[in-house]
């Protein structure tokens, strides 16, 4: 399904939702053609500092639906449009709604209830373009490369720690158990020698 948006000598003059014949001058009008569809909106990824001052790389996704074409048109013109202007607003509000979490409340149940957040804070600046925000998610939230690389760094290191340690608790026991075989051993020849001599 299509909108058909009238434009006589590039003003917006009405828009044609449903099927059938209309007349439109030639030279003077033309049609302009817009999905009634839901349509996809992947800004880039954003940058984000959670309340707890852990960085994450969010890459999210939204939904949308034309909902007012002619204001689409005087708006935005096209969906590369929507990107250039609906794009930094998911992201701004993605740095609004989850500047104020902490990571385990992106990583928990709660994830919905910000995306609801998020969504009803583009929806407002979307009605000013004729667009009506249907679903916002997060595809992916990283951390940074070099995050990355520090938190693999302190967990190698910690492994080996904890490996270092097992080891000294090994050795430790591999001594008590050697001193308690050669105490064993030692009476058992001071028995055995008394035997022997008596």
């Amino acid at each position: 399904m299509l909108f058909r948006s009238i434009l006589q000598l590039g003003d917006p003059k009405r828009v044609v939702t449903e099927p059938g014949l209309y007349w439109k001058l030639p030279i003077v009008q033309n049609i302009l053609y817009y999905e009634k569809r839901v349509l996809n909106l992947d800004p880039p990824v954003e940058s984000i500092l959670l309340s707890d001052q852990k960085r994450i790389l969010v890459d999210a996704f939204a939904r949308y639906r034309i909902s007012d074409a002619l204001e689409f048109f005087k708006s935005v013109r096209t969906e590369g449009g929507v990107r250039q202007r609906l794009g930094p607003i998911i992201n701004a509000s993605l740095r609004g709604v989850m500047g104020n979490v902490t990571l385990a409340s992106v990583l928990s149940e709660e994830r919905a209830d910000l995306m609801l957040q998020i969504k009803e804070k583009v929806n407002v600046e979307a009605s000013r373009f004729g667009i009506e925000l249907v679903d916002v998610r997060i595809g992916r939230a990283d951390f940074p490369d070099e995050i990355s690389l520090a938190v693999f760094g302190r967990m190698n290191s910690e492994r080996k720690r904890e490996a270092a340690e097992f080891r000294a608790q090994g050795f430790e026991q591999a001594q008590r158990v050697r001193a308690s075989a050669a105490r064993a051993a030692a009476v058992t020849r001071a028995r055995e020698s008394g035997r022997a001599a008596g």
